[in-house]
């Protein structure tokens, strides 16, 4: 198993090494979850943040979707931190789940009898145009 050289600095520091080692030793990889923690501890040390347990004040820019940002990475931020904020919890530090954030479905149309009725009918009545 490969150790990430990630330096954490904020006051999580402890426990995110912690959650990282107990997730790798379950079997997972966590290396881009490693670097989404490393991007959060940078959030968690700039806003100065003293405590441990995650609170929903203190998320509310992180869980925040960024304009260049695409549906599937914000999931995978807060997919991480909703881990994070388990095994807070689970070691006995209160902290806040958020929320999860489903990745948008396209959104389908089942056309009714009605319409695939008119849709046969002008499949039916359709004449190709002539190439010249």
């Amino acid at each position: 198993m490969s150790k990430l050289n990630h330096s954490y600095k904020s006051i999580l520091k402890t426990h995110i090494e912690n959650f990282i080692a107990e997730k790798q030793g379950q079997g997972y990889a966590y290396h881009s979850q490693a670097y989404l923690m490393k991007n959060f501890d940078s959030y968690w040390a700039e806003r100065g943040y003293s405590f441990i347990g995650l609170t929903p004040a203190s998320l509310d820019d992180w869980i925040k979707k960024r304009d260049s940002e695409e549906a599937g990475y914000l999931h995978n931020r807060i997919a991480v931190i909703r881990e994070f904020s388990k095994y807070l919890n689970g070691i006995g530090i209160i902290s806040y789940i958020p929320p999860n954030v489903r990745r948008s479905q396209p959104l389908v149309h089942v056309l009714c009898d009605e319409e695939i009725t008119d849709l046969f009918e002008k499949i039916d009545n359709y004449i190709p145009s002539k190439k010249n």
